[in-house]
């Protein structure tokens, strides 16, 4: 595996030196990334420059965004690689939906509080986007980021913080937790990422220029 990934004469030693290089340097870039705020003005200023652009594709400044908590509940035997690629019987669903209503339950009998939600969804959800360790919770979602059912549920223009129901898609039930509109709006969450990854590729640049080409045959030999 390190011969494929980092070519031969790589070893264990030099595959541990580069993954601790890599993960150092990505939490220093998350950490500038993270710390870069932006005026209203200057969000505003940027979407209005590409304003044609984003409408093209569906973004106005009338749209809003979303937070919602989910666990999601594959069909019985499924897996976050074979829910892509494997069909299941009906069986399968039918134990996830089970499950579900089980979950769904579960939280009712207890608080029945968004941080109790929280917790089973730590504990139970098969969701592997990093929502496992973090309750559940999707921040700003937009119109177009998510799967028909799962987005239709959370626009449905009479959602309200706090309903709750079971969701069905390709991907399993998921057990949804509305928690209500997002402070910011649709329009300055695409300008915010669309700033941070300029920011990104002029740090990057800046960088970059400070390697030498002696420097870079160095770091490849050894």
């Amino acid at each position: 595996m390190v011969a494929y990934l980092m070519g031969n004469g790589a070893g264990a030693a030099d595959y541990k030196a580069y993954e601790s290089t890599y993960y150092s340097a990505y939490t220093y870039y998350m950490a500038c990334i993270n710390s870069k705020t932006y005026t209203p003005e200057e969000l505003e200023a940027y979407f209005d420059a590409h304003a044609a652009e984003y409408e093209a594709n569906g973004l106005t400044k009338d749209m809003h965004t979303v937070n919602v908590r989910h666990i999601l509940v594959f069909p019985e035997g499924a897996t976050s690689e074979t829910i892509r690629t494997e069909t299941f019987p009906q069986e399968a669903w039918d134990a996830g939906k089970a499950e579900a209503e089980a979950l769904l339950q579960q939280w009712l009998d207890g608080e029945a509080t968004e941080e109790s939600f929280g917790l089973l969804a730590n504990e139970h959800s098969d969701d592997q986007n990093g929502q496992v360790t973090n309750g559940g919770l999707y921040e700003e979602i937009a119109k177009g980021q998510m799967v028909a059912n799962f987005e239709n549920w959370c626009f449905d223009p009479t959602r309200e913080p706090g309903h709750y129901g079971i969701v069905e898609t390709e991907f399993g039930y998921h057990i949804m937790y509305f928690v209500g509109e997002s402070e910011r709006a649709a329009w300055q969450a695409e300008a915010i990422g669309a700033l941070q990854n300029a920011d990104y590729t002029k740090m990057v640049e800046q960088y970059s220029a400070n390697i030498t080409f002696n420097t870079a045959m160095m770091y490849e030999i050894n």
